[in-house]
């Protein structure tokens, strides 16, 4: 496989790896005041200044969320990588000494 080919399907597969991670990985641990305050500031006077206070500290929190998600991609994209070289040099370096099965005769 050409280089563009490999660096195409890496690419792939981060982005893969990252929209799994933020669509199924809830963000649950993610707590912040100012959502809470901008939520409790709308729930005591639905308006829209409060209405676009609360959009605002919503669209921070999810961005905050893909950051994380992009971040935890990043990292399992290189460790998984980093085991496939590894595994695959051991698998070169024990086919370079095994025995193919065919004796070598000399005549």
């Amino acid at each position: 496989m050409s280089l563009w080919k490999k660096a195409i399907v890496g690419a792939v597969g981060y982005l893969v790896l990252l929209l799994v991670l933020f669509v199924f990985v809830n963000g649950f641990p993610l707590h912040r005041r100012e959502f809470d305050r901008a939520y409790i500031a709308f729930l005591d006077n639905p308006n829209p200044h409060t209405e676009s206070l609360l959009h605002a500290q919503s669209r921070k929190t999810m961005m905050i969320q893909l950051e994380d998600a992009a971040a935890a991609a990043l990292v399992i994209w290189i460790t998984g990588f980093s085991a496939y070289r590894i595994t695959s040099r051991i698998r070169k370096k024990d086919g370079a000494h095994r025995q193919t099965g065919t004796p070598i005769t000399s005549k």
